[in-house]
């Protein structure tokens, strides 16, 4: 969303001007590119100003209101944000001129939306799956959820190696994080870069074969076998061994079945075939709320006594709560947590699922 503020807003900045020098003869505000691009900020918001933060991106988003103006005036399908997300001048600590100015001549007091409302976003090229979803009715009347997931490669712009990656949250507490960018050094983007949490697939909720990490490649790449979005149910099923330097590693399908009753359930289940069974296998997701283990399932705790609890079968893994540090993009000392979840006795063919379940009490 970063990115798109500042690399979307400065096309649309420029275009308008050439439009209007060239009398409409140059209007790359026509080409169908640029209106499915202008569209991307009201799908990234999952809930409030938190935003499906995959790849070099921070986990917080607000808009340019001058910008958001402008283009919901351009374009029937865009919806003017609600005002509650403007981004106020001093967020910009480069105090950049074509933001601000626009901001005052394009801002339309005319439109005032209270918030975007539920809806359901599959972006094939990106291949990510988006999903904002509320609860209208019944004693959860109040609930705002959100969920992403991403296929992709790991070859991208500002690449993660994130393949299968998801993130979980309701109201303003993200259960399933994305880290997001890490702070901007020399390394950073440099060979070490898969070597910050940040970035590598140690950091994502991904699974971790026999010690292995996901690799950067554009091969590296997730096949959407199937991805759907429907009024109560979003579905995005992929085969990631592509993304696994593993060749003992002969497929692995990951299907997230998001279900969107009055109060929202996420199941992911991952199908492991190997050639030989692997000497270790662990599915490891990634939050910075506290978990609390239970029989049969990891309890996260969330605000106002809310949680998340994750359900999974004992027989099959055991979870460990594991500590994690890294460097956000302001460069602050941050602690991340990894649930990881081993199984005990890998064999050649192994599936499992997960329940993630959002509880009103703990």
């Amino acid at each position: 969303m970063g990115y798109w503020n500042y690399g979307f807003g400065y096309f649309v900045y420029y275009a308008d001007l050439l439009r209007k020098q060239s009398m409409g003869v140059l209007d790359w505000l026509e080409r169908e590119k640029v209106h499915s691009i202008a569209e991307f900020q009201q799908k990234c918001f999952l809930s409030g100003d938190l935003i499906a933060n995959f790849s070099d991106s921070q986990s917080e988003g607000r808009i340019q209101l001058g910008l958001s103006h402008y283009l919901s005036g351009m374009f029937t399908e865009v919806e003017a944000p609600p005002l509650s997300l403007r981004a106020g001048y001093t967020e910009d600590h480069c105090s950049r001129w074509a933001p601000a100015f626009r901001n005052l001549l394009w801002k339309d007091t005319s439109k005032d939306p209270v918030e975007w409302g539920a809806a359901s976003y599959y972006l094939p090229d990106a291949k990510w799956l988006l999903s904002r979803h509320s609860s209208k009715d019944g004693v959860f009347k109040d609930g705002v959820f959100g969920f992403a997931a991403k296929g992709g490669n790991n070859e991208e712009p500002h690449n993660h190696n994130d393949l299968g990656q998801f993130i979980l949250l309701r109201g303003g507490t993200v259960y399933i994080s994305d880290l997001g960018s890490g702070e901007y050094t020399s390394g950073y983007f440099g060979a070490a870069r898969y070597s910050y949490d940040c970035n590598g697939s140690q950091g994502h909720s991904v699974p971790i074969i026999d010690g292995q990490y996901q690799v950067a490649d554009a091969d590296a790449k997730a096949v959407v076998l199937k991805a759907e979005t429907g009024l109560m149910e979003d579905v995005l099923v992929l085969e990631l061994s592509g993304a696994y330097l593993q060749a003992n590693l002969q497929s692995l399908t990951r299907s997230l079945v998001w279900q969107k009753g009055e109060f929202p359930t996420l199941t992911m289940s991952d199908d492991f075939h190997f050639a030989e069974a692997p000497a270790a296998l662990i599915e490891r997701f990634v939050t910075l709320c506290q978990p609390l283990l239970d029989k049969g399932s990891v309890i996260l705790k969330g605000k106002d006594n809310r949680g998340l609890r994750i359900r999974y079968d004992a027989s099959l893994l055991m979870p460990v709560i594991t500590e994690h540090f890294y460097r956000d993009h302001f460069g602050a000392d941050k602690t991340w947590l990894g649930i990881d979840f081993h199984s005990l006795k890998p064999a050649k063919n192994e599936h499992y699922t997960f329940e993630f379940r959002f509880i009103n009490k703990l």
